[in-house]
């Protein structure tokens, strides 16, 4: 089966020009504050059935109160205490790399068993190359929809 028009206009793009720089400059990148934030003080979670269960002071439950001499102090029990349970969820993203795509950029893919197979030095410059801009996509834009689900509905 021939190229597409669009996988060829992409692959001239990462794989036939020589580059001023390897690293392409982001346009689309923003600053996340608030996800910046929320990662300084993250914990880590251990597992759970279903809900993570976070304790919260819900008052004082002051015995406040003026007096004078012989007057009758009244106290109280404090309850101060209450559960918040919050469902857990993971947040995924991923990529996929053809085979059309790995043999256009000149990665021979072979079949074989474990270290079978050496990749050649213009195989593994090309595949670095590849890997490398898609690795740092999906880890921005993930952390970039993540962020806007944190400012969408605030759980």
């Amino acid at each position: 089966m021939p190229i597409s028009n669009t996988d060829l206009q992409e692959l001239a793009k990462v794989s036939l020009d020589e580059y001023l720089r390897n690293l392409p400059v982001d346009q689309i990148a923003v600053e996340r504050p608030f996800l910046k934030k929320l990662m300084e003080g993250r914990k880590s979670l251990l597992g759970a059935k279903q809900n993570v269960v976070e304790n919260i002071r819900k008052e004082h439950g002051s015995n406040f109160s003026w007096a004078f001499g012989e007057e009758t102090v009244k106290f109280n029990k404090r309850n101060t205490t209450e559960q918040a349970s919050f469902p857990w969820r993971r947040a995924v993203d991923g990529l996929y790399i053809d085979y059309d795509r790995l043999f256009s950029n000149g990665i021979k893919v072979r079949e074989g068993g474990a270290r079978g197979f050496q990749l050649e030095y213009n195989e593994r410059v090309q595949l670095i190359n590849l890997l490398d801009e898609q690795l740092e996509v999906l880890r921005e834009g993930f952390l970039n929809k993540l962020d806007l689900e944190l400012h969408r509905d605030g759980s």
